[in-house]
């Protein structure tokens, strides 16, 4: 796919070009073309306007050249990790069904026990992505010279001639404050234009939207500094926080966010945590000054990211007791995207990280493959039904595995990853789990971390007997994906219920 944009000039902008060609000696025609006089004009009438933003960038260009300081890197943080507790199975009592082929439903009374919480985790509310210092107004180009390049098996399109590219000297501060004034001219601001238009049709979230520059530049410039402070460049007008860095001759980007990113030494900066975008340095000189009005990267992500459409073969799904099938495939460039998708923790907790997964929207491909089915299983059942209905379903038509034997260490799934991975555990489930009960039953859902296990718990409308919390005002009444064949109110026995803590769900 190749963006397209309106690129035409304004009515306004061609009534002042004609003027001026009227006014012109034919003189002028045999000496200069019509894209010479056409650029001059442009240039004259952008060089009368003087922003905010040109101010903003002269004096970062300055302190690019004075403000360097030496900085040791926080050690990073690893991901926490505990032993897991496997699977049970749950143990229905011999009961013969009352119709022949119905399923054998457990009659057996839940008894109502409420379970202590001694932590609640407030959810994350979500901030509008930033913004550029001030609005930046196209140049009008007669033909633009269009630059196409891949990110994650989309095609796009920017406005980047070959007038656009540069090569640093070398890696010094002057030097790298030269290469920022010279990208700070007009002649770079369709671009900008053009990638923050990509980053809105494709709705791509902040860290996507940072990749994608990076690719940009890396196709436009090739792999070195240059396209190091290019990215940098455009990061920056695009309203986020950006530091560089400079260790052994090379140039870095930092990018802040107030996450913790696991794995990932980092530096502490102006109230944020800088991470180097590609590679691992325990100490550098960092250019120690802030963009005005930059804005943290989110590591949240509130939309479906529109990649390329690399579906993989459909896998089947079944779960016996209420006789569920369905078939699903998964957009393979989402899940390389999720491949390298940051795992982090957020305020100082390292339970948020499950959060950002169940907090993800499912994918457009699983509500279209996989929901119809679903939604056809639990038509005409109350809330209670329905959700016992997806339980079993999620709780049986998955196969369980140890993160640490398959992974080599603990790792989370979005909901996609889960339905294309042969094998998923305990928090994998409770997410997946978390989606379907939210999308198809429009119940509120929250976590419940126990000491190696992640469950769920969900608000119902009517009285539901069985283990439950309360948060605030309202019972959630434990639903647990990996006690096998368990109805819901019934929690996976030997577990530490008196310390359970509660992951709250935006959605």
């Amino acid at each position: 796919m190749v963006l397209g944009m309106n690129r035409c000039l304004r009515i306004s902008d061609w009534i002042l070009i004609i003027g001026i060609i009227s006014v012109c000696p034919v003189k002028l025609y045999a000496q200069d073309s019509f894209q010479e006089i056409f650029d001059e004009f442009s240039r004259n009438a952008r060089n009368e306007f003087y922003s905010f933003r040109d101010k903003c960038n002269s004096d970062y260009a300055a302190f690019l050249e004075t403000s360097w300081k030496s900085f040791n890197a926080c050690e990073a943080v690893p991901e926490p990790y505990e032993e897991q507790i496997p699977p049970v199975v749950y143990e229905t009592p011999d009961v013969e069904p009352v119709i022949e082929n119905d399923p054998v439903i457990d009659n057996t009374p839940v008894i109502e026990r409420e379970l202590p919480v001694i932590e609640i985790i407030p959810s994350v509310e979500p901030v509008p992505q930033p913004q550029p210092v001030e609005p930046i107004e196209e140049t009008p180009v007669v033909m633009p010279d269009e630059f196409e390049f891949s990110y994650l098996d989309v095609r796009l399109s920017v406005r980047a001639g070959s007038r656009l590219k540069f090569q640093l000297p070398a890696v010094s501060e002057a030097d790298i404050s030269k290469g920022w004034k010279k990208l700070s001219c007009r002649d770079y601001d369709n671009l900008i234009v053009d990638c923050l238009s990509i980053r809105d049709r494709y709705a791509l979230c902040d860290w996507a939207y940072l990749q994608m520059l990076k690719s940009f530049a890396v196709s436009f410039l090739g792999n070195g500094d240059s396209a190091i402070l290019l990215t940098a460049y455009l990061y920056a007008q695009s309203g986020y926080k950006v530091r560089l860095g400079t260790s052994y001759g090379h140039l870095y980007l930092l990018y802040g966010t107030k996450y913790v990113i696991y794995g990932k030494s980092y530096y502490p900066l102006d109230g944020s945590n800088f991470f180097v975008l590609d590679g691992e340095l325990d100490k550098m000189d960092i250019a120690d000054c802030a963009y005005p009005g930059e804005k943290d990267m989110s590591l949240a992500i509130l939309k479906e990211q529109m990649l390329g459409e690399n579906y993989s073969d459909s896998r089947h799904f079944e779960s016996n007791r209420y006789a569920i099938s369905s078939d699903c495939s998964v957009n393979r460039s989402l899940l390389k995207f999720y491949d390298g998708y940051p795992t982090a923790e957020i305020n100082d907790n390292p339970l948020s990280r499950w959060a950002l997964y169940a907090e993800t929207p499912v994918s457009r491909r699983v509500r279209e493959e996989l929901y119809p089915s679903l939604k056809e299983t639990i038509r005409g059942r109350d809330a209670l039904e329905a959700a016992d209905m997806l339980l079993d379903f999620v709780q049986n038509s998955f196969e369980y595995g140890y993160d640490n034997e398959i992974w080599g260490g603990d790792r989370a799934f979005f909901a996609e990853e889960t339905l294309y991975y042969p094998y998923c555990d305990c928090e994998d489930r409770s997410i997946l789990y978390s989606h379907l009960v939210r999308d198809l039953l429009g119940l509120d859902v929250l976590l419940v971390y126990y000491p190696g296990h992640l469950a769920t718990a969900v608000h119902f409308k009517e009285p539901v007997d069985g283990d439950y919390i309360v948060v605030g005002q309202k019972k959630y009444t434990i639903c647990d994906p990996t006690y096998i064949g368990a109805p819901v109110g019934e929690s996976m026995p030997d577990l530490d219920d008196s310390h359970a803590r509660v992951i709250l769900l935006r959605r």
